[in-house]
């Protein structure tokens, strides 16, 4: 959450959680004011976060497009941001969320290291030759 933080306008604002999983950034950002369209090309994962937001969902054809934007599961950060592009999206910011600090989770417990992790991840999340190396990406972008 705290890249989120860093990159989200002050709510309201609508955000699109493409690949969102379980609901896990969109029910807390939903929770902040924001008009959240999680989408993801599992439905199991659409139907948990149905559970976490309750009745405040939308996917204008869920039955016919349950993926909605994408149908990707992994991407390149290259391929992520040319996707984004091809959907028409500009300003197009690619981020590493873990970065190099991914294989240090166990290590997440203890504050201090937890800071020094944070350090190297946000050091390294929009470096080029290392973004890759994040378990997980983050694209910001904005439709015009």
């Amino acid at each position: 959450m705290e890249l989120l933080d860093r990159l989200l306008p002050r709510p309201p604002a609508r955000v699109l959680d493409v690949g969102g999983g379980p609901g896990t950034y969109a029910a807390p950002l939903a929770r902040r004011g924001y008009q959240v369209h999680l989408v993801d090309p599992v439905p199991l994962h659409v139907e948990q976060a149905r559970q976490v937001a309750g009745s405040d969902h939308r996917n204008p054809d869920p039955a016919g497009r349950p993926e909605f934007f994408t149908t990707a599961y992994f991407h390149t950060p290259d391929g992520l941001a040319g996707e984004i592009e091809r959907a028409g999206f500009t300003g197009t910011a690619i981020y590493g969320v873990e970065g190099p600090g991914w294989p240090l989770r166990q290590e997440w417990a203890d504050p201090q290291r937890r800071e020094h992790i944070l350090f190297a991840a946000r050091s390294a999340e929009t470096q080029p030759s290392l973004i890759g190396f994040s378990n997980h990406l983050i694209a910001a972008a904005t439709k015009p």
